[in-house]
């Protein structure tokens, strides 16, 4: 029955960022990675693995579609989805899980280690990666740098307000 409801409240966030991704591309004129959220808040747990990978693999087709893009998303979100695994189980694994004693991660529970310590390896990683797939070319790299700090700079901000704000009674829960 938990799986049931967590299916259910991956379903709502994803519709909820997706949509809010839509509208913020149509009114902010750069590049908008909002879906970001979306992924870190998939839990973390060997269990999920498979599922969040499947998750991510949709989400980049969605996206893959939206934009016309050959298969540029779903490389990357399925990417950051094992990033996210592979960083959790090496770097915070052992505190979070001996020291909070609970079952599963998530960038719910990250705000005890810090959100930049966690969020600016994923999301640079994530909007390099995307950056460069899309223009394929290193003839512009410094213009193409400043671009992909600006758009880590606005994520980040974007994330970190998101799980401040509309997760904020799920942080004094746990």
């Amino acid at each position: 029955m938990k799986k049931k409801t967590l299916l259910q409240k991956q379903i709502i966030h994803f519709f909820f960022y997706i949509s809010l991704h839509l509208i913020c591309t149509k009114i902010i004129p750069f590049p908008c990675y909002f879906y970001l959220s979306f992924i870190f808040l998939l839990p973390f747990h060997k269990a999920y693995l498979n599922y969040n990978l499947y998750i991510g693999f949709g989400l980049g087709f969605f996206l893959d579609m939206l934009y016309n893009s050959p298969g540029i998303y779903m490389f990357v979100n399925v990417f950051t989805v094992y990033l996210q695994y592979f960083f959790i189980k090496y770097f915070f694994n052992t505190y979070l899980l001996k020291n909070l004693s609970i079952d599963y991660i998530s960038i719910r529970h990250i705000h005890y280690l810090g959100y930049l310590f966690f969020l600016l390896p994923l999301v640079s990683t994530h909007i390099a990666i995307v950056y460069f797939l899309e223009h394929s070319s290193l003839k512009y790299l410094l213009y193409q740098t400043t671009y992909i700090i600006r758009d880590i700079f606005f994520s980040i901000i974007f994330i970190v307000f998101t799980q401040y704000f509309f997760h904020q009674n799920q942080h004094s829960k746990n």
